[in-house]
Formats: C-alpha cells, sequence, structure tokens
C-alpha cells in the first residue's frame, strides 16, 4: 500500500484543486493574525497545495486573510460576551466557566488562548479570592476529567469532594471529562 500524500493527484479535478488551495490557505492565513510573516506562510500553502502560479497562492491567501479577520471579530465578540455572561456567576462559577472556555485539553476553541481571569473579574472581586477560586476550579476541572460517568450520580460526588459551586458546574466538569476521554 502506497503512503498518503497531499501531492496533486493526476486525475485531481482541477475543482478540488482550486478547492483545497482554498482551505489551506484560509487555515494558515489565521497565522498572520498570530504574527507570522506572509513569506512563511505562503510557504506553507505552498508545500500543502502544490502546483499553482505565485499570484493564485497570495490572492487565495489574502481572501483567506480577510475571511481570518472576520472569523477573528466574531469570536473576539463571543468571548467578551461569555466574559460578560460569566459577571452574572458567582466567583467560583464565573471563574470555572472563564477557565473551562479556554483552558481544554485541546487548546483555546478561538486560538486566542486563556482568559486572564484577573482581568476579566479584578474589578468585582480580590486577586485573593481569585486565586483561591482558581485553584478550586482547576481542580474541579481536572477532577472532572477524571471522572467516571458510569456513576449514577457524579455530578454529587464532585459536588461533596469540591464544594463551592452550582450544580450546573458539577455537570460541565463531568461531561467535560467524558468527551476529553473519547
Amino acid at each position: 500500500m502506497k503512503p498518503f500524500s497531499w501531492r496533486r493527484k493526476p486525475r485531481e479535478a482541477k475543482e478540488q484543486h482550486a478547492s483545497r488551495l482554498k482551505g489551506a490557505a484560509a487555515f494558515h492565513a489565521m497565522r498572520l493574525l498570530d504574527g507570522e510573516e506572509f513569506e512563511k506562510v505562503l510557504e506553507r500553502v505552498r508545500n500543502a497545495v502544490p502546483g499553482f502560479r505565485d499570484e493564485h497562492y497570495r490572492a487565495a491567501i489574502e481572501e483567506g486573510l480577510a475571511t481570518a479577520k472576520l472569523k477573528r471579530q466574531e469570536d473576539l465578540e463571543r468571548r467578551e460576551s461569555f466574559i460578560a455572561k460569566a459577571k452574572d456567576h458567582q466567583l467560583f462559577d464565573a471563574v470555572f466557566m472563564l477557565r473551562h472556555f479556554t483552558n481544554r485539553p485541546g487548546g483555546s476553541r478561538d486560538r486566542m488562548g486563556p482568559i486572564d481571569v484577573h482581568e476579566a473579574l479584578g474589578d468585582m472581586h480580590s486577586r485573593e479570592a481569585i486565586e483561591e477560586a482558581i485553584a478550586a476550579a482547576d481542580a474541579l476541572l481536572e477532577a472532572g476529567w477524571k471522572c467516571d460517568l458510569s456513576e449514577t450520580d457524579a455530578p454529587t460526588t464532585l459536588g461533596l469532594q469540591y464544594p463551592g459551586f452550582s450544580r450546573d458546574r458539577y455537570w460541565e466538569a463531568a461531561s467535560s471529562g467524558y468527551w476529553a476521554s473519547r
């Protein structure tokens, strides 16, 4: 059996090849928003989907960059909305929500890194209270990742071991562990 290759197959339809270029350009254009140089991104796209002229690569990356900017703006708005939602909860729940939103085993969903909990909640709570809540939320998240969902009431067990959170947070911790283990 031949090893898998991203190289263009001789009979690959031009539309499929162009679609692969568009997808690779959009994926790698996100790196431009993170500060990577255009030429490095161009090289990544060339390696991913060979066979185009330079102007096609550049146009695809520019189009991908425009899409990436829109997505980044949507991500920023979603992040700000989530922080506002978290602020409506008591401290332990708010910190859990913020840590759970961005500190996932696979990384932040929006690729913008963790939310600075002190920055988000510092106007409402003392530094010491936030530190205590961070330690408790991280311990609950870790316990949730190790939780056995075959127990009839895993959230109750987590609640007894990690007091201070609402029942919803115990369910979130238990279910995040379940999905992380799949």
